[in-house]
């Protein structure tokens, strides 16, 4: 229905004025009563007769939320489903609620949200958490009693954006996974995930063909050139970037710093568990041009590079800015790879050495994690890399 049309904007929804039904896009209709309020529907055939879903009023429902409740409804349909059908069975199941003594998903994912807040690395996770499921979850079997979430449910929800949206999607079934294991542990529902991977969702799903793409990066023959370009500007973000560059940690470690993690006389910085991606304390050597660095920066707070405007902590955005007027089509988080690069191919050093550089997951950790570090041989490469990054400043 509708293939060769083109679909309303925004705009053109709200001047809709007709009383009756006005197509919008594949499927899906305005309609106007007589009374002057207008509500979304979705319209499809089943055994030969026309029925009508109804996806709420204009004023609560977005045109972009009613698209995707509307391509959500078309894979049940394509799927052989019927969701007027499937109304009228989470209506029963609803009134049936009574009898069981399950939350509902939504409920329960928003108390596990709530246990988890303290654990996440970033102000951005910890809204993607909430946010990702109100968008491609919560319509789909948000107010359905946790027991009664099945595979069926879980594929709805995720086969229109599993090919289009494949990192969100990958994303969305692990938070599922996660709230139906926690309402297991609870006691909600029986230890059957179908979001679980490897599971039999798996077997619905068609396979992915993203591909996941390495952070672009300053090859690290250009990168004193970028370095004595990056020394000329006198931002915060620019400082804090300078910093990312010379001690070879992830953004978020360098944006969240506080000046208690640093020992300037000792040369050397401290980076929290909870700051780290690992979860596990980094000792970073600072080589004499990061402490120089640091001590530039006037301490006004306990960050060291708080948001002149908000007091708060920067954001990754902030730092990109910088960089897209240093080399454009490049990442912030590729500079890891140019230091990785750099120190294998102009250098000695062991691999394990600069692995622990980059506190990267693969190096083992062991007991003695503090005395394993190799934080007397990482002094010296990083202190190298320093003069390399300065050579034309």
């Amino acid at each position: 229905m509708g293939r060769n049309r083109r679909a309303l904007s925004q705009r053109e929804v709200d001047a809709v004025t007709k009383t009756g039904l006005t197509w919008a896009d594949d499927n899906l209709y305005v309609q106007r009563r007589d009374d002057g309020t207008r509500s979304w529907v979705f319209r499809y055939e089943r055994d030969g007769r026309v029925r009508s879903l109804g996806l709420g009023a204009l004023a609560r429902v977005s045109l972009e939320k009613a698209r995707k409740l509307a391509g959500a409804h078309r894979v049940t349909v394509w799927d052989g489903g019927d969701p007027v059908a499937d109304k009228k069975v989470a209506k029963q199941q609803a009134r049936a609620q009574v009898t069981s003594a399950a939350p509902t998903f939504e409920r329960v994912a928003k108390e596990y949200i709530a246990t988890r807040e303290a654990s996440h690395k970033s102000p951005e996770a910890q809204r993607q958490w909430p946010s990702s499921l109100r968008d491609h979850v919560h319509p789909i079997f948000g107010r359905k009693p946790v027991d009664q979430v099945g595979l069926d449910d879980v594929h709805r929800a995720l086969s229109p954006i599993w090919t289009s949206m494949y990192p969100t999607a990958k994303k969305v079934r692990g938070r599922i996974a996660a709230v139906l294991d926690y309402a297991a542990a609870k006691g909600w529902r029986p230890d059957d995930n179908p979001a679980r991977s490897p599971g039999p969702l798996d077997a619905l799903l068609p396979p992915s063909r993203h591909r996941e793409k390495h952070h672009a990066s300053v090859p690290y023959q250009d990168l004193p050139a970028v370095v004595a370009k990056l020394r000329r500007l006198d931002s915060i973000s620019a400082k804090c970037l300078l910093l990312v560059i010379l001690t070879g940690v992830r953004s978020g470690e360098a944006r969240l710093a506080e000046w208690s993690e640093f020992d300037l006389d000792g040369g050397l910085w401290t980076i929290p568990t909870e700051h780290t991606k690992t979860s596990q304390e980094h000792r970073v050597p600072l080589s004499a041009q990061a402490m120089e660095l640091l001590r530039s920066i006037p301490r006004k707070g306990k960050l060291v590079f708080p948001n002149p405007k908000t007091k708060a902590a920067l954001s990754y955005n902030a730092l990109m800015e910088v960089q897209k007027s240093l080399r454009k089509a490049t990442t912030v988080h590729g500079y890891r790879a140019t230091l990785s690069t750099w120190a294998r191919e102009q250098t000695s050093y062991s691999e394990e050495v600069i692995e622990w550089c980059l506190a990267h997951g693969t190096v083992k950790v062991t007991a003695a994690y503090a005395r394993t570090t190799r934080l007397d041989e990482r002094r010296p490469l990083m202190q190298e890399y320093a003069d390399y990054a300065y050579a034309l400043s």
